[in-house]
């Protein structure tokens, strides 16, 4: 009973020092329970990594040795705490020292409670008990998986009548007589490089929770944990001001562009990290804009124009003809219009401009290429077309009537269109009354005023102009008065 009463106390001093951290977990009733413990790296570790090839990992914090622990009736006077030690990076031989030491801990302390002692054992000394200050070899886990594999490509052995069992089948059975002699737990054949690299994020989050860190947006300082650190570039923000910053991009398509905000710094956000500070609805976006991108550079798959499919399609080589498996609609897949065959792709209105100076400077592979969606003759056309609407953008003025464009060739400002006959001024474009014409241009304050003849060099013509001003303003009897000025 006094044994009893003095485990009951031993658990309940381990569990309000420990089990706050759970670090410690214990059962009063099975007199059992659970130490959790990591190491405490004096420096960081270097991990070889399996493949030779690869650089070594470096770790400041390793994942736990644990001790499953059975206070038998007689601890701690006359018998140790049954043991089973388990980890995942430790190998057999390693964890055998350490269940041996345990015993040697318990028989140090003359009959004393050794769970506190096992505790800190395993967080202070385990590391350099074990020899393990400088480098941690993980060979033996790739090698007991390589060879696992290779037992099960060759299938099980056929040994002739009488012979001994393989030595592999003895090794099998030594480890399993190590099981149930010492309760060990051997590692998985799975990658422990994998899982110390991930315990070593996941050591590096927690500790960048607990810090705090200047935003380089809005300058203010945030706890870690509502702050982001780019997993590329390392450069940290507060969560607020790149879920703002990464929104406004998605929203206007820019899913190419969703780089630190560092000024010079050219790295990428991580669809992880996009979909943590979005949210699932606007990822969906940019998930979408992004493969179809994507598929816009392969030159062998196009994307369904119809708004409510926007499947993949995929084309045969050399052919423009696109069929799509979902909703089967036939178009073109140079103009995304419905198929026409051999004929041309139409061109649209507000792109001629822009095919016309794509045509004239592109090289000779590139203009064969528009040639063939285009059409030569129609290229050529177009690009007539365009000369013709230049010229005479920048020499004629439309009729303000009929807006059919007139061509100025010499003589005054005073304009008849040729099409309706209307009157305007080729100055600002006004119309101009029938009966008399000219007075328009004798307003003062007006921005034409005296400029009838504006830009009109030639001096016989402007005699000719003058003399017909007088005719129509003063008759055909009466004579020009002196110092008579337009």
């Amino acid at each position: 009973m006094e044994d009893r009463e003095q485990q009951r106390e031993e658990l309940l001093v381990m569990d309000s020092i420990f089990g706050h951290d759970g670090l410690f977990t214990s059962d009063d009733k099975q007199m059992s329970g659970m130490i959790s413990v990591s190491p405490e790296l004096q420096r960081p570790l270097l991990v070889k990594p399996p493949e030779p090839d690869k650089e070594p990992l470096s770790v400041s914090a390793l994942p736990p040795i644990c001790i499953e622990f059975t206070l038998p009736e007689q601890y701690p006077l006359e018998a140790p705490p049954t043991n089973r030690v388990t980890c995942s990076w430790l190998t057999p031989t390693q964890m055998l020292k350490i269940w041996r030491h345990l015993v040697t801990l318990w028989e140090q302390g003359q009959g004393n409670t050794v769970l506190y002692e096992y505790t800190e054992f395993l967080r202070n000394d385990s590391i350099a008990f074990l020899g393990l200050e400088h480098e941690l070899d993980v060979s033996f886990f790739v090698d007991r998986a390589r060879t696992a594999a290779a037992a099960a490509a060759a299938g099980p052995p056929s040994p002739a009548a009488g012979s001994s069992p393989p030595r592999s089948l003895n090794r099998r059975a030594s480890v399993e007589q190590l099981r149930a002699r010492y309760r060990l737990t051997l590692p998985a054949s799975a990658s422990v490089h994998r899982l110390l690299e991930t315990h070593q994020r996941q050591a590096e989050a927690a500790e960048f929770g607990r810090r705090r860190f200047p935003c380089k947006v809005c300058g203010e300082e945030r706890a870690g944990s509502d702050c982001v650190r780019l997993t590329r570039c390392g450069h940290v923000y507060c969560r607020d001001c790149l879920t703002a910053y990464y929104t406004v991009l998605i929203r206007d398509g820019e899913v190419q562009n969703l780089r630190c905000p560092e000024d010079q710094c050219p790295e990428q956000a991580t669809p992880k990290e996009v979909r943590d500070l979005v949210g699932d609805d606007l990822f969906e976006r940019y998930d979408t804009i992004l493969l179809r991108t994507s598929l816009s550079a392969m030159t062998d798959v196009v994307t369904c124009p119809r708004a409510h499919c926007q499947k993949p399609v995929v084309l045969d080589p050399g052919d423009s003809l696109g069929r799509c498996a979902h909703c089967d609609h036939t178009f073109c897949a140079i103009c995304q219009n419905a198929y026409h065959g051999n004929n041309p792709c139409a061109v649209k209105s507000g792109e001629r401009l822009e095919l016309v100076r794509q045509y004239r400077v592109a090289g000779a592979g590139e203009r064969a290429d528009l040639e063939r969606r285009y059409g030569r003759r129609q290229l050529q056309r177009l690009v007539e077309e365009v000369d013709s609407a230049a010229w005479m953008s920048d020499h004629s003025e439309r009729c303000p009537r009929c807006r059919t464009p007139i061509e100025k060739i010499d003589g005054c400002n005073k304009m008849s269109c040729t099409k309706c006959g209307t009157l305007f001024c080729w100055l600002c474009n006004a119309r101009l009354p029938r009966e008399n014409p000219y007075t328009h241009f004798n307003v003062p304050g007006s921005k034409c005023f005296n400029q009838l003849f504006a830009g009109v060099v030639d001096g016989a013509l402007l005699d000719e102009e003058l003399g017909a001003l007088a005719f129509d303003e003063l008759g055909e009897e009466e004579d020009l008065p002196m110092g008579f000025f337009l």
